[in-house]
């Protein structure tokens, strides 16, 4: 069973803790209220550990300085049971969509070469098929353009270029921004639309525009 990664990163002006400590910020602020963040998270991941929401943890919290506190809770695995550590390494899964196409989108927005009311018809007239033309960037965004959840696998087969053709064949589950349904398809065109704009794949915008800038090294 997959761990689940649960961070915090809060801005409480908190202290030192007997679990680890980090930065001056540590011995200038009240321990007292980081000991009572710590009681009320740990009620809380002992709960939903007890009721099988996940198997552990871990905890970070930080400010403007930097990390202040940090602990691992439960178990990274359950068979065989591995007790959870500060250095596990998670599957971060979808994070890649807000780390990478959202802040792609956003980034062409501040640019002015996107508007979240933009009709991805616009770019795209082969998408407009099936009642899709009124869907825009902030549709996708929400996970309110009404397409199915994922596409079957089958579509992906025969390469890029034959997956899109599928894509915009796709119909409506749901009438445009009237309902919330998570939806992988929908960061797939949000990524075809940071290619259609930048000229460049989407991991080589990214890599030059967010991960290289802020020095984010790992993968």
């Amino acid at each position: 069973m997959k761990s689940l990664l649960l961070t915090f990163f809060l801005c409480l002006g908190v202290s030192s803790c007997s679990i680890r400590t980090y930065g001056q910020d540590a011995s200038r602020i009240a321990s007292q209220r980081l000991e009572a963040f710590e009681t009320e998270i740990r009620g809380m991941i002992e709960t939903a550990i007890s009721e099988s929401k996940m198997p552990g943890c871990v905890v970070g919290v930080g400010n403007s300085s930097g990390l202040i506190y940090q602990k691992a809770f439960g178990n990274r695995s359950l068979d065989p049971v591995s007790p959870m550590t500060l250095d596990t390494v998670f599957d971060m899964a979808s994070i890649t969509k807000p780390v990478s196409t959202a802040t792609s989108i956003l980034q062409l927005i501040e640019k002015g070469k996107l508007r979240l009311k933009d009709k991805v018809s616009n770019f795209f007239p082969e998408f407009a098929s099936n009642d899709k033309d009124p869907i825009h960037v902030e549709h996708l965004l929400l996970h309110t353009s009404g397409l199915i959840p994922d596409n079957p696998m089958a579509d992906y087969l025969q390469g890029p270029e034959q997956a899109w053709v599928k894509i915009c064949e796709l119909k409506l589950t749901a009438p445009i921004g009237t309902a919330f349904k998570y939806s992988d398809v929908n960061f797939i065109i949000l990524g075809k639309l940071v290619e259609k704009i930048t000229g460049q794949s989407l991991d080589t915008y990214t890599r030059e525009n967010i991960f290289q800038p802020l020095g984010m090294k790992e993968v």
